[in-house]
């Protein structure tokens, strides 16, 4: 089998990718630490990360995506993403910058960039056929069937989030989407 990460997107995804879509078939996959090396993505895309001190979460300019120093690892990893999204995505040229609340955004126009981007890094660092390779050997490692009660479901939450290096609510908002599970 394919050991890139190429084997969990879809086609439709990896045509985001457009001329870049190299990318995801020269980034390898780990079985024991199944998370996706956004950071090996950025820097196979031309991208230096920086860390620094700020007041957002993110922003991309001149090739290079700034993270806030402060924000947890789960959240500089999904700014990342969210990063690579707006650089693929939309006009490259563009200063793009990520906040935490949509509703700091002045335009309809500038909210849809962020939604997009949003959606993008999600599955970009959860792809729905890891998801779900995930979700099975966990149900089968604890000898559960798919009819979870909370505390078996918060449980999976916890541990598939921990090994994604995402956090619980993004995993949880991206089943959601992905319509397994349903929202509140």
């Amino acid at each position: 089998m394919d050991k890139t990460i190429s084997q969990f997107y879809d086609s439709d995804f990896i045509i985001k990718f457009e001329s870049h879509a190299t990318v995801l078939y020269e980034v390898n996959f780990d079985e024991t630490k199944p998370e996706i090396d956004v950071k090996e993505i950025a820097n196979k895309l031309g991208f230096n990360i920086k860390y620094v001190f700020m007041e957002k979460s993110g922003k991309l300019e001149d090739g290079i995506i700034k993270v806030n120093l402060l924000d947890h690892e789960v959240r500089q990893r999904f700014t990342i993403a969210h990063e690579i999204g707006h650089f693929l995505l939309h006009d490259p040229n563009e200063v793009m910058y990520r906040d935490v609340s949509l509703q700091s955004y002045k335009s309809i126009v500038e909210r849809i960039k962020e939604r997009e981007a949003n959606g993008f890094a999600a599955e970009l660092l959860m792809p729905k056929r890891l998801l779900i390779k995930l979700i099975n050997e966990y149900l089968e490692e604890n000898n559960w069937d798919s009819l979870l009660d909370d505390i078996q479901f918060e449980t999976l939450l916890k541990d598939i989030s921990k090994k994604l290096n995402v956090s619980k609510s993004s995993l949880e908002f991206r089943l959601q989407n992905l319509g397994v599970i349903k929202g509140e």
